[in-house]
């Protein structure tokens, strides 16, 4: 992709990275965009990879291109069923009654932002002209740069359903970060954006699309 846009030339890219993962293990909370980056997963490595190849391609070709490093996206259309994502996985497996499963002891931070406000993000990012750059390419965090802990989504779940919910922590891996917020005040100044839900909020929103009959979640049942 990125030989084909130094090819025809005059393109923009925005990439959605991972603020997440390619940190590793967080030096400074909530983390800035110039901390290393070394990533302690396999998809954290990818990331970082491809944010390498985007910057050869800017320096040496004149690509313009903009890295988004986001932090845990949830909201409308993300898959329940599917391996990613605790807040949606709480939330239907609480909906239905089933018990959640914690890997560790639920201690583990982590910063989660509202799709609604990742989109508002990348359309910025897509749309912005010139951008004083922190570097080439321009890189930003985007995130709610609030951190949450699993037992936190846990208990919002628990207050938004009025329910009981059975919780079993099984053993902690070795590859969990245990703290990852990001510091998105450069994003803030940049882009003039701000992000609008917080974690109740969100949660709240997604479980409006969830019981309003979205065709996206109705598929799924």
């Amino acid at each position: 992709m990125l030989e084909a846009m130094r090819r025809q030339g005059g393109k923009r890219l925005v990439f959605a990275s991972s603020g997440g993962t390619v940190y590793g293990r967080l030096k400074t909370v909530p983390v800035s965009e110039d901390h290393a980056l070394e990533p302690i997963s396999a998809y954290g490595a990818s990331k970082t990879a491809a944010e390498t190849y985007i910057g050869y391609y800017c320096r040496h070709f004149g690509l313009d291109a903009r890295i988004a490093r986001l932090s845990n996206p949830y909201g409308a259309g993300q898959n329940p069923k599917g391996s990613l994502g605790a807040t949606a996985t709480f939330l239907f497996r609480a909906m239905n009654g089933e018990p959640i499963s914690i890997w560790g002891d639920g201690s583990v931070v982590r910063d989660y932002i509202h799709i609604a406000d990742v989109a508002e993000a990348f359309a910025r990012l897509s749309m912005a002209g010139h951008l004083e750059k922190n570097s080439n390419p321009a890189v930003f965090n985007i995130g709610s740069g609030v951190g949450h802990s699993l037992n936190d989504i846990i208990e919002v779940v628990r207050s938004l359903l009025k329910c009981e919910i059975r919780v079993d922590y099984l053993e902690g891996r070795s590859f969990d970060v245990p703290v990852s917020v990001l510091d998105v005040s450069l994003a803030k100044a940049a882009l003039k954006w701000q992000p609008r839900f917080n974690l109740e909020a969100g949660l709240a929103r997604m479980h409006a699309d969830v019981t309003g009959g979205s065709p996206f979640y109705s598929s799924l049942s």
